[in-house]
């Protein structure tokens, strides 16, 4: 059975961490209090908390008005609870009394994690990855998504895939053998994508971080695109 933690800050309502522990049901939970004390959960709820996990409880520390200082103690957590061979790490980030959900959400998209919601009931939330993909790895997760509804043969990848020539490794490599570089290469070692083979055919298919990540597709190459043209823009009405 995975471990689970789940990460949240104490400017939350008591509604709101029941309602995600009630989802995730985690073994193992951190509390992010503020310095001054100010933001604390009522005693009944602690008691529900203790009653959940036992001695599984990890308090920290930190300025809740501090984003930096909240994403730093949550990297601290993160690298604890990894080294201690935690599988799942879900971070709550339904609204506080303070930006600290934005620094958990941050968090999510830098570390990996996953983030949940709380409002009439708790709802997992599309984390948008913080990564450094090449457009081709990109673009091959758009076609999977936008053409094939996620799944698709290697052979249909390469047919719809835009993934130009690729110079540096060589002349005349098939565009079947660049799709599969760039799957092996980001993809399939990030777990944006799951591989197996269905009567000798090798077919790709999106991970749910996959999906979340292709569904902004366009923001990530449209986007540079933009901003360049900004520039290009500011300069010639300078």
């Amino acid at each position: 059975m995975e471990k689970r933690l789940l990460i949240t800050s104490t400017d939350q309502s008591d509604k709101a961490i029941e309602q995600v522990l009630k989802m995730i049901k985690p073994e193992y939970i951190c509390l992010i209090q503020d310095l001054d004390g100010k933001f604390s959960l009522s005693d009944d709820l602690m008691e529900k908390i203790e009653w959940l996990i036992g001695d599984n409880l990890i308090y920290v520390k930190a300025n809740l008005m501090d984003f930096h200082q909240v994403m730093d103690v949550t990297s601290e957590v993160v690298d604890m609870a990894r080294a201690q061979g935690v599988e799942k790490i879900f971070v709550n980030v339904s609204p506080g009394s303070t930006p600290a959900s934005l620094a958990l959400y941050m968090s999510a998209s830098v570390r990996g994690l996953e983030a949940v919601f709380a409002h009439k009931e708790a709802i997992k939330v599309p984390v948008i990855p913080y990564d450094d993909l090449p457009e081709q790895a990109i673009e091959i997760l758009r076609v999977l998504l936008e053409d094939f509804d996620g799944r698709a043969s290697l052979s249909e990848l390469a047919e719809r895939a835009n993934v130009g020539r690729n110079r540096r490794r060589g002349r005349g490599r098939s565009k079947v053998a660049l799709v599969d570089y760039y799957i092996n290469k980001y993809l399939k070692p990030r777990e944006y994508v799951n591989t197996e083979y269905d009567r000798r055919e090798l077919y790709i298919s999106l991970s749910e971080k996959g999906e979340n990540l292709a569904k902004r597709s366009r923001d990530l190459t449209v986007f540079p695109v933009r901003m360049e043209r900004a520039v290009e823009v500011k300069q010639d009405g300078a």
